[in-house]
């Protein structure tokens, strides 16, 4: 089971939530979300279930944290990337980049041939 992806229980639970057939085991209320399609920020509740995030909008259950002020930012994935053009060795290419938000890159490895001739 690969800890990145739902299973497809947890992923009928997540939908069962964001329907509101299901109580989430937590929501975050007031919380900002960047939207990085336009740039703005968006204050709505969060709703979580395990460690996935079910939905976004007005949600009901017990467990709640007021996240005022805090803001949220999806990850971001660079669907192009060239290592070595960084002239970085790929394990400090992730130290610089994820703390930028950087979580997933797509390689392409083209430029080594050049490199090497």
């Amino acid at each position: 089971m690969n800890r990145f992806i739902p299973s497809r229980l947890q992923l009928k639970e997540l939908l069962k939530v964001e329907r509101g057939d299901l109580e989430p085991d937590l929501i975050i209320q007031n919380i900002q979300i960047l939207d990085l399609i336009n740039g703005e920020k968006i204050t709505s509740h969060v709703a979580i279930k395990d460690k996935w995030i079910a939905g976004i909008g007005e949600y009901k259950g017990k467990n709640t944290f007021d996240g005022t002020g805090l803001t949220i930012v999806p990850g971001f994935i660079d669907a192009h990337t060239h290592i070595e053009s960084s002239l970085m060795h790929p394990f400090e290419f992730e130290a610089e980049t994820l703390p930028h938000g950087t979580l997933a890159t797509i390689c392409d490895p083209h430029e080594i041939g050049n490199v090497l001739g």
